[in-house]
């Protein structure tokens, strides 16, 4: 059913219409003659308007075959290369299936574009029950046929799927964005940190300059030669910093760089539609070719082309970048303007941009010993809390059966919820002095309050939050945040967005919470102070105005005052923070930012370790690798300051967005595997192999909007809850693991008498899976895969038995998969040795190289000397991944090869290694643009004892 209408259907509405989808009030067919459609040169396009030569005349007739009804549009039109050649009336009392026949206009072109439209006007009430065109079937004119939408040609072993070209016409070698005018977000997962005008040599904010990142976008094909629709680094807001929005939902770049590959030389015409207000130029490698300037209404789109652009056969680099103001795009793409040679291709029936699709590939063997454990700071099984969830809106899942079953089965350690211990527990009225609310905590109040506030005696959610916990073994992290509208600074949004304006009096309210609940929660021992306080920025000048340098001091200040409370009245409470909304170091528009680590990061680690029990903060739509260099930020640091380190939490993990949601559909397949479901489950599988680096990882949320993992009231599960449960069994032993390529992940873990390999594949690894174990081991691998259905519309599972000969195995290619493959040892020993990890840091950590600094010396000092026997692993977490090419590394004078994003191994001989050992990195240009930080080094020496000994 082909459903056009003029507005959209709401749910309720939607039950009573034969069809419910989106609204789309009209559909083009692009249709040539029989015998003009043999010619590829001459086809056109599929939804565009061309003029064209005069055909022969033609009495050929359409029949439309449509549904009439109470709710059938009371008019539809359908038009001839725009011409109106007939009406249709489909109102009618009954439902019913109609037909409607017409002829084509004498003289007819050899080629047309036949449109069906609802022309009704939207009615004039909101009441007014909505109609439309509901058709089902067309015959095209006799003698015509559906043209051919793109050809395919290979120049040096390379294809390229494009719109089939006509002579003299251009032909679309590339787009990125919708182009629909709704101007949905290109990136569909978000990086969107707030940079603060910092200057570098004080320090101070609100002075200096904001450099914006240059971005770039590599425009891939897939192996038929066809665009890939994956824009996740495209940014559509192109700013100078004089015009840089804070606090915007979208990403900003000072310049755009689109690399692309042409199969053909010649002339080409840069094209798009923005909202401009500002100055703008286009520059192909290197060389400006166009500008442009500020219309009178910037908040109109308009339509831009930039001709005489020389473009080459092979790679070529297209510039957008901003002079002044900003320039907010629906889309960009380049034509060729000279498409003689593209005609020489041969037709296809796909359409130039399409999903990602899987290539050939080698992929490194796994490889690991089932009989050796992996063992790094006494730490190597895996931590059940990496496998959790929050609970933002929640559901009563103890009288929910089968949510209750899912939740169990997916054997998860922790959760979170806004469990509202401070401030419904906390005074309504007005207290000015700690005596008084000290008094105020010793009444009964306070408890009766929790119990009743949120009509709680009737509702009993919080009740169910603690009983959830309990039934389901769950962890709880409890959120401290939230205090009366009284106590904060004026302005605040109250509740978890207040800022408190008497720091004592807020402590005080903390402990007096966490008082007042532990007879009903006496298992509750952890919680983080404040959720997201690096929005405390609205209220800089309120802050600064109570006498603190600002809002990252402050928040310190609150730090320390809570902890002192919580020794004095709840001894063995375990503190968070800051539970920033991004990691330490981030990132904007691909491009490192060290806002955060200095604002918040590095002053909390140099002055507030001993305020905190553990260290948190929130990431959402990260590389894991970036998470991972993270935290190897936060062990370097706690090393190299106190030779100690402090458990890491991140509780807000996600990969969906407000924005997103409505431009991609998140909630649904497959948009809800591709974006969120395959991407956390590679996220899961780079923790779960990091005990020694992490503590609790939370997945946001449980059942809230668009981030759910459980839609309708959690009955309905989305593939995130299809991940989890696969993933339930990787709880017992580490055996290995290889997050590093973004291709392939993978972690395997050992359980009594069972192996379980986790492996999770990207949707362009089209390569085998190789499996390698000791000679010694032969059975049958259970191998169950999640993933698309072929026609990518649905995930489904399926299982497969694959002989294990020898210690080898080969899987069939699984692009775009999660992989569980388990293998019961029999009666092989389950027990065995542990590979042992010990790990050395630099003294130093986070160093930003550029032309300023261009080069640094780290120390590594080693108290063990190497053994040519022992695994020698140099470990480099660097921020920066397109420039790590653009450093050199030397280890005690001899030079690296550094390669990978993030996190970076190098084998070292034991013969490198002293007592005192320096790291050299130096800038191989540091005229450079492109940033790089070094975060943290570290020595690795592994060496095989028995598990139990020595």
């Amino acid at each position: 059913m082909l459903v056009l209408r003029n507005e959209n259907i709401a749910p309720s509405t939607a039950a009573i219409m034969p069809a419910a989808l989106s609204a789309a009030p009209c559909w083009r067919l692009a249709i040539v003659r029989s015998e003009a459609a043999g010619f590829a040169g001459r086809a056109m396009r599929l939804l565009s308007r061309w003029t064209w030569g005069k055909g022969t005349n033609s009495d050929a007739t359409c029949e439309l075959q449509y549904l009439s009804g109470p709710l059938g549009t009371s008019r539809a039109e359908v038009r001839w290369n725009g011409k109106v050649i007939a009406e249709i009336n489909a109102r009618s009392p009954k439902w019913e299936v109609r037909s409607a026949s017409f002829s084509i206009p004498e003289g007819s072109e050899d080629r047309a574009v036949l449109e069906l439209i609802d022309a009704d006007p939207l009615p004039p009430k909101a009441d007014t029950q909505p109609d439309g065109f509901f058709v089902s079937g067309l015959r095209i004119p006799q003698g015509w046929k559906f043209v051919p939408s793109a050809i395919r040609i290979t120049v040096a072993e390379q294809s390229y799927l494009l719109p089939a070209a006509s002579r003299g016409e251009p032909v679309r070698l590339w787009t990125v964005g919708e182009g629909t005018g709704a101007n949905p977000e290109f990136i569909p997962v978000g990086e969107r940190p707030q940079i603060r005008r910092q200057d570098a040599a004080t320090g101070a904010r609100g002075k200096g300059d904001l450099v914006l990142p240059d971005v770039e976008f590599a425009i891939r094909r897939n192996p038929d030669g066809s665009q890939e629709a994956d824009f996740r680094r495209a940014v559509c807001r192109i700013a100078a910093p004089d015009a840089y929005e804070q606090g915007s939902e979208h990403p900003q770049g000072r310049s755009q760089t689109f690399v692309f590959d042409s199969p053909v030389s010649g002339q080409a015409r840069f094209v798009g539609r923005a909202k401009i207000a500002g100055e703008w130029s286009v520059a192909i490698d290197g060389a400006t070719i166009g500008t442009g300037k500020a219309v009178k209404d910037p908040e109109q789109w308009t339509d831009i082309a930039v001709d005489g652009i020389p473009v080459k056969a092979g790679v070529n680099r297209l510039t957008i970048t901003a002079i002044r103001g900003k320039t907010f795009w629906d889309f960009f793409a380049l034509d060729l303007m000279d498409s003689s040679f593209l005609i020489k291709g041969y037709t296809y029936s796909g359409w130039p941009v399409a999903p990602p699709a899987a290539g050939p590939r080698t992929n490194a063997p796994i490889s690991f010993d089932p009989g050796v454990v992996v063992q790094v700071r006494g730490e190597s099984r895996v931590q059940p809390r990496v496998f959790g969830i929050t609970d933002h809106n929640p559901p009563r899942i103890l009288d929910n059966k089968a949510l209750r079953g899912a939740i169990q089965a997916m054997n998860l350690g922790a959760i979170k919820g806004p469990d509202h211990i401070v401030d419904d527990t906390a005074p309504q009225e007005r207290i000015d002095s700690l005596p008084a609310l000290d008094a105020y905590y010793h009444s009964d109040v306070p408890l009766s309050q929790y119990q009743t506030m949120w009509n709680e005696a009737s509702r009993g959610w919080k009740r169910q939050l603690r009983e959830a916990g309990r039934a389901l073994s769950l962890e709880r992290i409890a959120v401290l945040s939230g205090i009366p509208k009284w106590a904060e600074f004026p302005g605040s949004k109250g509740g978890h967005s207040g800022v408190p304006n008497d720091l004592k009096l807020a402590a005080r309210m903390v402990s007096g919470g966490l008082e007042t609940i532990r007879p009903l929660w006496p298992e509750l021992r952890m919680g983080y102070l404040w959720n997201e306080p690096d929005s405390w920025w609205r209220w800089d000048k309120d802050i600064i105005g109570a006498g603190y340098q600002g809002y990252s001091d402050y928040f310190r200040a609150y730090l320390s005052t809570v902890r002192k409370e919580l020794d004095l009245r709840c001894p063995g409470f375990l503190l968070g923070a800051p539970s920033t909304y991004a990691p330490p170091i981030n990132f904007v528009g691909y491009s490192v930012n060290l806002e955060k680590w200095k604002t918040w990061w590095n002053p909390l680690l140099r002055e507030s370790w001993r305020d905190l029990n553990f260290f948190d903060f929130h990431a959402y739509g990260f590389d894991p690798r970036q998470i991972l260099a993270n935290l190897d930020v936060l062990a370097a640091a706690g090393e190299s300051l106190y030779r100690e380190r402090k458990p890491v939490t991140m509780t807000e993990v996600g990969y969906a967005e407000s924005l997103i949601q409505k431009a991609f559909g998140i909630q649904s397949e497959p948009a809800c595997w591709r974006y969120r479901s395959l991407p956390y489950a590679r996220y899961l599988l780079a923790m779960a192999a990091e005990p020694d680096r992490i503590w609790a990882a939370l997945y946001y949320d449980l059942n809230n909007h668009e981030y759910g993992m459980f839609r309708q009231g959690g009955m309905e599960p989305t593939s995130m809850a299809d991940v989890f449960l696969a993933l339930a069994p990787m709880r017992g032993d580490i055996l290995g693991s290889d997050s590093q390529d973004p291709a392939i992940n993978w972690l395997a873990t050992r359980s009594g008498k069972s192996v379980f390999l986790a492996i999770v594949t990207d949707e362009r690894n089209g390569g085998s899976l190789p499996i390698r174990l000791p000679g010694r081991f032969n059975g049958t691998l259970e191998v169950r895969r999640l993933c698309l259905n072929p026609a990518l519309s649905d995930v489904v599972a399926t299982t497969e038995q694959v002989p294990l000969v020898a210690g080898k195995a080969d899987l069939a290619p699984m692009p775009g998969s999660l992989i569980v493959v388990r293998f019961d040892l029999g009666d092989i020993p389950a027990t065995g040795h542990a590979r042992r990890v010990n790990e050395t840091f630099a003294d130093q950590f986070v160093e930003k190289l550029d032309a300023a600094q261009p080069a640094l010396r780290w120390t590594l000092r080693c108290e063990k000397p190497a053994s040519p026997d022992d695994g020698v692993v140099l470990r480099i977490s660097s921020f920066g991944p397109e420039a790590v090419g653009n450093v050199a590394f030397h280890w005690n004078g001899h030079p690296l090869e550094v390669k990978g994003a993030f996190r970076s191994e190098v084998e070292i001989p034991a013969e490198w290694i002293s007592g005192t050992n320096v790291l050299e990195a130096r800038l191989r240009n540091p005229e450079s643009r492109i940033p790089f930080v070094l975060g943290a080094a570290s020595l690795r020496l592994s060496e095989s004892v028995l598990i139990g000994g020595e």
